[in-house]
């Protein structure tokens, strides 16, 4: 759990006791194994900078020799 931040360590925490309270101990050692092979979640994508403009757009048409809409 080194890898975990303080956020994503609470959240497994939490996790674990809900699963402890609700699953048999083999379902549970089988939730564990799985938590712990697994690498936590990735960091969040921000899709802006995968984002085309307008000019973007229309500088592509002019490039490609059509015009652009408008």
């Amino acid at each position: 759990m080194a890898r975990l931040n303080d956020r994503q360590r609470q959240r497994f925490a939490e996790g674990f006791v809900r699963a402890a309270l609700r699953l048999e101990r083999r379902e549970l050692r089988a939730w564990l194994m799985r938590r712990l092979i697994e690498p936590p979640l990735a960091a969040p994508v921000d899709p802006a900078p995968f984002a085309i403009s307008k000019a973007d757009i229309a500088l592509l048409m002019k490039s490609a020799g059509e015009a652009p809409l408008k």
